[in-house]
Order: structure tokens, then sequence, then C-alpha cells
């Protein structure tokens, strides 16, 4: 719960009212008009009767006055407020029905309304006005889902989430525990709200800070506490979704491509492999190299409502040239080549290129460009390219002004993908991710990246949060693509931003991961992530403090102890524990309690740990075995001196097992001995142990058991060095996925192979033998 005050922004709630109302009575207005259509006009006020009986009643000397309203008759009785309706044919006159009928007209007084301006009005109306509704039921429509979806025609735009000042914010009193964390990062903090004090002293303030630590530790309730406290923008943004959208980000083209080259003193046109490979040594790949004093074509994005463009599509204004941040070269094995009206281009067809959409703009993958797709050029209304057509000057993307289809769009008529083996290159930081280039100049895509980092600058002072940041920053030449794709196209795209961050931008990333080891070495070094925030388990007190946090606004009886729910806790997360309160709360109201009582809170705790129940039907041999066999892990456990007490036994089924006993920690630890080990892998066997010697046969309950005393026998023997082979650290299992990533899961020789899975056998063996 937040304790920032909340600025309340009149026009961001009053306009959605408003914008739903007006829906709403438009829906009503062309309602109301198809039943006023269908009826055929308002309700008849009156007795509705045959005209023949006015036309008596006229005679008789009964009717007053007669009003005529177009075909409606109404009659007014002598000395009565009675009135009397009927309906003549169309075209025939009150006078000749009443003649007709002996009846002299003068003797009755007739009315004759002029409808003539009223019904063309209406008609008008029942014609015009139902198109009109419906068009703008139709825009409203589209628009919303548009806005709501955002998707192609927001390509070109960071999805990070951004909480603003207005919004209710996060303040360091809103996180319990991590008070070292906490004290590390009010450094920050006060960076942001008095820069000034540390620029006068000479101190350089960091660029990014990182975020350290298990699942569920606060890492993210961290970071936006510290833009709680500093009063500043925050954008948040998970690794993965950078992943989601680089797919098709940049214009990695090839080396003869051409592209305009603007310095101090000269404009020139060179091939892009001119201009990037001289920042290079010869055999040099993969490495973002900053530059300045460059620019290149690009453009500047028009301001048009008709086509949304509040909503960040782009529109092209005009070209201009951008300045240029940093170049990069990488190799490719297969490139794709784009044949078009004026020219040819080759690019990597994981990158992109602009084309038109519907007076928009937007980025295309190269590998799904379509015959007939419309590339963006240079257009043609403008002064310096029109005299270039004209003739007038030399055209400086071609030697020859004069090309047979200069006048033509450049329509993609052909893409081929092809075998290649060379550099491809990128120009990294242009404005508005594109640059022109190829021998009709044709708009090329830049990263997205960027964008999130200029948001974040002209907000300043603000925090970037990028969580999962290890997704996008592992180690390059880790992946299957040769050692390059989206992913360290990324990377170095934001590596290229934060070293493009200035003491006076105020802008300072903040990531989060659980796997600090596999990070680039360049996004961890001094300069860019260069403070680093460890967040470990909570401890007793601060669980206690977490618990007490998230207890307020909950009842519970009087016999509920923090201490001892702390105590109960050990090795819970502080998500694991909002979650635990939570469930208790939502046990509490399915039974219909007033209070949360400990019944709840154990319940709650174990669903936490080992899943919901499962109450399905068992055999009487299935409970039978389940219940031996938990037994067995209880009675082993009781007897070995370096166990935990056991706190639960059920054969109740949670999750995949068919039943289970608890041994949890009774106090925090921070490192175990062999001895421990040794017995934890004891009392895992002990449940088929028991059936063993109770049933003279095992059954596939222990494959779980088996598992874990696997799994520590191995550490024992490969990490810890708690085997006769000694102190070796070795692993042959990859610390993550299936395959072995750099520097992980070293092959063993096939002798040394052999020791380790024999060592880990006897391990097995003796604990095994201990327990029966």
């Amino acid at each position: 719960m937040a304790n920032g005050k909340r600025k309340i922004n009149l026009n961001k709630k009053i306009f959605p009212i408003l914008k739903g109302l007006i829906v709403y009575v438009m829906i009503a207005l062309a309602a109301l008009i198809f039943f006023y259509q269908v009826s055929g006009g308002p309700a008849t006020q009156g007795n509705e009767v045959p005209i023949s009986q006015i036309v008596t009643d006229t005679k008789e000397g009964k009717i007053n006055r007669i009003t005529l309203e177009g075909d409606k008759i109404t009659a007014e009785v002598k000395n009565s407020d009675q009135k009397l309706t009927s309906h003549k044919e169309a075209g025939e006159s009150i006078y000749k029905i009443l003649e007709s009928s002996g009846v002299d007209p003068k003797t009755v007084t007739i009315e004759v309304k002029d409808l003539s301006i009223q019904q063309a009005w209406l008609g008008i109306l029942s014609a015009v006005l139902p198109i009109i509704i419906l068009v703008g039921l139709m825009f409203l429509l589209f628009r919303n889902a548009r806005e709501a979806g955002q998707g192609i025609f927001s390509f070109g735009q960071s999805r990070a989430r951004l909480y603003t000042k207005d919004q209710p914010q996060i303040k360091f009193t809103d996180v319990a525990g991590a008070e070292e964390a906490k004290r590390e990062l009010a450094e920050v903090v006060d960076f942001l709200k008095n820069p000034k004090k540390y620029q006068d002293i000479g101190a350089r303030t960091p660029k990014g800070v990182l975020l350290v630590g298990p699942p569920g530790t606060g890492k993210t309730l961290l970071s936006r506490s510290v833009a709680g406290e500093a009063n500043v923008p925050f954008y948040s943004i998970a690794g993965s979704e950078f992943m989601e959208m680089l797919v098709g980000v940049g214009a990695s083209v090839s080396g003869d491509t051409p592209i305009l080259i603007k310095d101090d003193q000269t404009t020139k046109l060179v091939p892009i492999q001119d201009f990037i490979d001289q920042f290079y040594q010869p055999n040099e790949a993969g490495a973002v190299k900053r530059i300045r004093g460059f620019q290149t074509l690009g453009f500047d994005r028009d301001t048009n409502g008709f086509w949304g463009t509040k909503k960040g599509q782009l529109v092209f204004k005009h070209s201009v040239f951008k300045n240029i941040a940093a170049v990069y070269r990488h190799r490719a094995d297969e490139i794709y080549e784009i044949e078009y009206l004026g020219g040819k281009l080759r690019t990597t067809g994981d990158h992109s290129v602009f084309v038109r959409d519907q007076g928009r703009i937007i980025p295309k993958e190269v590998r799904n460009l379509q015959k007939g797709d419309l590339l963006v050029e240079l257009p043609s209304p403008e002064n310096e390219f029109w005299t270039l057509i004209i003739g007038k000057t030399s055209n400086p993307f071609l030697p020859k002004a004069k090309y047979p289809n200069q006048f033509k769009r450049a329509i993609v008529k052909k893409v081929t993908k092809e075998k290649y083996d060379g550099f491809v290159y990128d120009l990294c930081g242009v404005e508005n991710e594109a640059f022109f280039g190829g021998e009709k100049p044709v708009l090329l895509h830049n990263s997205r990246v960027r964008d999130m980092f200029a948001q974040a600058k002209k907000a300043a002072p603000a925090i970037i949060f990028i969580d999962e940041i290890e997704s996008i920053g592992r180690q390059r030449g880790m992946s299957f693509s040769g050692g390059h794709d989206e992913r360290e196209q990324t990377l170095n795209q934001i590596l290229v931003e934060m070293d493009g961050f200035t003491p006076n931008e105020k802008v300072i990333v903040i990531g989060a991961s659980n796997r600090p080891d596999l990070l680039d070495a360049a996004l961890i070094r001094p300069g860019r992530f260069d403070r680093r925030v460890v967040l470990g388990m909570p401890d007793l007190e601060e669980r206690k403090a977490i618990i007490e946090l998230h207890m307020k606004g909950k009842p519970f009886t009087k016999d509920v102890s923090t201490e001892k729910l702390a105590r109960r806790t050990v090795g819970f997360s502080g998500a694991d524990l909002a979650n635990m309160l939570n469930e208790a709360a939502i046990l509490a109201a399915r039974e219909g309690k007033t209070a949360i009582d400990n019944k709840d809170l154990e319940e709650a705790a174990t669903k936490e740990k080992l899943g919901p129940q499962r109450k399905r039907m068992q055999s009487e041999h299935d409970r039978k075995l389940a219940a031996y066999h938990e037994a067995g892990h209880a009675i082993v456990g009781h007897f070995l001196k370096n166990v935990d007490p056991v706190h639960r036994i059920s054969i109740v089924s949670r999750g995949m097992s068919g039943g289970h006993t608890l041994f949890p920690p009774t106090e925090d630890r921070s490192n175990e001995s062999k001895s421990r080990l040794v017995e934890q892998i004891t009392a895992a066997l002990g449940g088929q142990a028991a059936e063993e010697l109770v049933f003279k046969d095992i059954s596939t309950g222990a494959a779980s058991d088996i598992d874990v005393a696997m799994s520590i026998a191995r550490s024992m023997v490969t990490q810890y060095g708690m085997s006769s082979l000694g102190p070796l650290s070795v692993n042959p299992k990859p610390m993550f996925g299936i395959w072995k990533g750099m520097d992980e899961g070293e092959s063993l020789s096939p002798k040394l192979h052999d020791a380790v899975d024999a060592e880990i056998k006897k391990i097995m063996d003796s604990c095994y033998k201990n327990a029966e």
C-alpha cells in the first residue's frame, strides 16, 4: 500500500466517462429513430375512429372544429373535451369527403396545418442521422479497439509501463525487511533528489544498479520504492518483453549499401562498410563502437490527428540529418535480397525496413516482405530531391541523376534468401530509429530500445527498471545463431544508451536478476551497472516484519503469534509470505469465519510449498502404502539427530505427491554440514526402506525422494568436496536449460566421470542401508 499523495487529474477521469456517455446516447438515438420509422410516426392521442363516424357526427352538428395535419384528422366534439382522430387516404381533400357525404364544409371550422417543412426535415434527418450515428459508432469502436490492442500500429514504441508521480507511490516504508538493501538504495534516492551535492565534490554518480536475489525477495518492489522516495517517473519493462518486441527491429545491411554521412566539413555518399570498418580492427566483430560528430539522413515525424499519431503511430514528415550514436559490425551466414523498383537492398532477414500502410509507416521484417509492399523512399515533393530528379544537380546516392524508375514508387518486386559469409552493418541510436540507405534510398529501421531511453531522458530525473535482465543481458556468443541474434542486438543497444548517459541527464537504470553469473561482463562493469545490491531470503526478524505488514487490514484470532509464524516459515520469500496470508484469508472466508486462525495459516503455509489438496478416491492398498511410506520418513528422521523435527505427516495428496512428511527448518542456516546432508539423504530414503521392510516390495511413490537424494549426493561430490575424491569442483550437469552454455557444464574425462558416479552411488547405498 502506497503512502504517496495522489494528484487527481480530472481530465483523465472525466473524459472516459464522457466518451462512454456519448456512445450510449448515440445508441439510444439510433434505436429511437429505428422504432419511429418502424411504427410510422408518433403515437396517436385521442380516440381513433373511422372517418365515416367523424363525417356522420359533423352532419349531426356534434363536431365543433376539424384540424388536418397531413393525412391525420382530429375532430373536437362540441361541449366536451373529447377529441376523435382518424386518417384519410393520401391525396384526398377533406372538403370533397364532406361534400360527397352531403355535409356542407361551411357548417364546421376546418384548420389545415402546413407540415411540408417539418416533414422535409424529418425525412432528411431520418435518412441522414442513422448514417451519421453508425459512422460515429464505428469510429469509436475501431478507435477503442486500436487503443487497447496497440498491435502493429505501436510497433515503433517501447512497451515499458510508466508509473508517474500522479499515481499511488510505493515508499521504503512499504517494503518490510531488506534493510541493508534499502540503505544501499537510499544513496541512489539522494542522488536523484540532490545531484548537485555529488557533482560539486567530483563524485561520479552510478548509472545503473543491479538487484540480485532469488525470486520473490522484493527486487521489483524495491525498485519502485526508489522511484517513490525520489518522486520521479518509473519506467518498468521485463527483459522477456524486449525479446518479444525485438523480432525485426534493425537494419543490418551488406557492406556495399550506400548511405549518406555528414560530418563538420563534408557530406558524402559512401558504402556503409567503408564508414564503419574504420572503427574496427581487421577481424573484430560483435562489439558496439560509440562515435561522435557524424550524422546520417533520417526523418522527422509528422503530427496528423486523422491518422492518430497521438498514439505513437509514425507519419513521415520530411527527411533530415540525424546524429549517429554508435556503429555495429557482426557476421551473418544468410542474407535477404530485396529487389524493388529503383534498386536492390541486401539485409538480414530477422531485421526490418519501413513500409507504407494507409498513410502511416510501419517496420516490417524483411523475411515477411511480400511482392507489392511499398518501401518508404525519399518523398518527391522535397525541393532537394526534386532538383535531383529533373537533373539540376547530381544525385548524392547515384552516380547518375537520370534513373529509369525515379518517378515510380519503391514497390517490392521480389525477395530472395541466399547464403552469405561476411560482415553486416548497423547504425545505432539514430533518432526515430531509422536512416536512409540503398541504391535508391529507402528507410531502414533501427532499434526500439532507444525509444524507452529517450522517453526517460525527456522525463528526467527518472528510473528505468528492467526485470529479468539475464534474458537479454546474457553473455554474448552463447546462442546457436553464430553470435548474433535479437537478444544480442538489444544488449548492444542498451550498452550504447548507458554509455550515452551524462551526469546532467539524471537517469538511472535498475536491473533485476536471479542469475547474475550469466550476465555479460560488459554490462556489469563500472560505468554501467556499477552498483550491486544483493537481496537474500528474509531472516527471522525480516519475516516477522513482512508478516506484520501483510497482516494489516485482516482480522486474526488472539492466539495467532507472528513469532511462531515467522519460525514456521523458514525458507519462505517475501512473496511466499504475502501469498500465504492471502490464502489464509481466502480459506477463512470460504468457511464463513470472521477471523483468521492458526489452522488457516497452517493450511495456507502447507499449500504454499506443497500445493493444494487433491481429494481423490484411493484404494485401501494405496492408503496403507502411503501411510507406511510417510511413517518411514518420520521414524528415520526422528532417530537422526541433525534432521529437523517432524512437523506434519499426511497421506492426503498434494501437488504430484501421494502424501507428505514435513521437516521444516527450525532456524535460518547459511551453511550445511556434511553430516546434515547425509542425514537428509537418509531421511529421504526412509519411505522406500519402510515399503521394502513391510511389503517386501517397493513402489513408484519414492521417485521424487530418490531425485532429491541424488541431487544432494551429486552436489556433495561435484561441488562441496564431501567425498573420497577430495575438494573437487566439477559440474557435469549444465546450470540452466538442457544445453551447456559458456563456462558451464565442463566435460569430465571418462575416468573421472566414472569415479564421480561411483562416489554418488556409494553415498546413496550407505544412506539407504542406514535408513533400513
